[in-house]
């Protein structure tokens, strides 16, 4: 098979910024207004739906047990009466009041619309860190990169396998001598979409700290050595490369970033595009289903690996009373008064521990993971303990919030009130 390599003449022979993509606006700049709770409503029962979708095609792609548990836990995350809408919630730093939204049980699935939203917004929050924390040298500037590759049929090669296909062609382009030379560090983040003709259109972006001899030559230097990474990667898996592009290069879109926000909400907003997981084939997705570590879709690389590693991820508590949360009392940051404003409320923790248990009255016990228990449950004692965890989850993420929130009014999408 020829994979056939568009191009895109605008995009390859010219820098541009976002200051001409209008990234630089006032709209971006300006404090967003607080967000009522009806366009909340709205996002939210969006995400149900979709997240109702995505349980159906699974529930009827494949018999597996994996895939039937995974579809149960979707379904359960997107219902009415786990997500919540909040006002009168308050900033910690500031006291600014908000509204915000958020769910009382999470499946932590990939594929969930809900649960990969959280996802995005870790992801955010540490690729503002990293840029606010690297300090660049004289000839260095912030540079977003979208990498692309040849279109592949969905019918032929699977998600998966476009996936290592480009991150093989990644592998070979960041060990290069250029990318040592000229590229000193960064993020990236995956995205793919589905074609008009059916292919799996995979690209890669990056926000890198480039030498600004990157923009030399129209971005010959660094489209020559990804082609030469794709050629490599393709070769690997068995398929045919072409780039039928006028010069015989991939096309590499650079651009200087003037403006962190719009350049790190660029980067992560890709993974929260549902509709992307339900227009997947569904003997594929099951596939995706059964993968019980799915790779990283967001990574650091080179120096900026060091400066991430300053910021650890907040870690779920592991018993009621645990004082190793204590370094992890944030909740909102400062993405406080985000228009799309999501309420993390799995590592409250509060100055009494004991007061935990009036709404607890013991601590949780250890479950075995949910694959192992729908391999080994039957059918009936499998949904009764799934339905044991909700219950017990919920319970604890109400007294969560009405510990930290006392004055705010939270309103389940089923209209009930705690």
């Amino acid at each position: 098979m020829v994979a056939q390599l568009k191009f895109n003449r605008n995009s390859s022979l010219g820098e541009s910024s976002f200051v001409n993509n209008g990234f630089n606006s006032v709209h971006h700049l300006q404090r967003q207004p607080k967000p009522g709770a009806s366009n909340l409503e709205e996002v939210l029962e969006h995400k149900c739906r979709e997240g109702e979708k995505i349980s159906r095609v699974l529930r009827f792609a494949s018999g597996s047990r994996i895939v039937q548990g995974l579809a149960d836990r979707i379904f359960a995350c997107s219902q009415r009466e786990n997500s919540f809408v909040a006002e009168d919630l308050h900033a910690a730093d500031t006291g600014e009041l908000y509204n915000g939204k958020g769910s009382l049980w999470s499946c932590n699935s990939r594929i969930c619309p809900r649960c990969v939203e959280k996802l995005a917004r870790r992801n955010r929050r540490i690729a503002r860190h990293v840029f606010d924390s690297e300090k660049l040298f004289l000839g260095e500037h912030w540079f977003f990169l979208t990498f692309t590759m040849p279109d592949l049929l969905l019918k032929e090669f699977p998600l998966l396998s476009c996936r290592a296909v480009i991150n093989d062609a990644w592998r070979k382009f960041s060990r290069s001598v250029w990318f040592a030379k000229v590229i000193r560090g960064g993020m990236k983040s995956e995205e793919f979409t589905i074609g008009n003709y059916e292919q799996y259109h995979y690209h890669i972006h990056s926000l890198a700290i480039c030498k600004n001899r990157i923009t030399s030559g129209n971005f010959v230097e660094i489209r020559r050595e990804w082609t030469n990474a794709l050629a490599f990667a393709f070769k690997k898996h068995g398929i045919e490369f072409q780039c039928n592009t006028v010069d015989g290069y991939a096309n590499v879109n650079v651009k200087k970033v003037y403006n962190k926000s719009a350049a790190v909400l660029e980067l992560c907003k890709y993974l929260t595009k549902s509709e992307s997981w339900s227009n997947i084939p569904p003997e594929q997705l099951s596939d995706i289903a059964t993968v019980e570590r799915f790779p990283r879709m967001f990574e650091v690389f080179g120096v900026c690996k060091v400066t991430a590693k300053g910021l650890l991820p907040t870690k779920p508590e592991k018993t009621l009373t645990g004082g190793a949360n204590t370094e992890n009392r944030h909740v909102m940051g400062n993405e406080s008064a985000n228009k799309d404003t999501y309420i993390y409320t799995k590592n409250i923790s509060v100055r009494n521990s004991k007061s935990l248990l009036n709404y607890l009255h013991s601590p949780r016990k250890k479950r075995a993971s949910w694959r192992v228990r729908c391999r080994i449950l039957l059918r009936s004692e499998w949904l009764k303990s799934l339905d044991e965890e909700i219950s017990q989850c919920r319970e604890y993420r109400i007294g969560q919030l009405r510990q930290k929130f006392a004055f705010a009014t939270f309103r389940t999408l089923d209209g009930r009130t705690f």
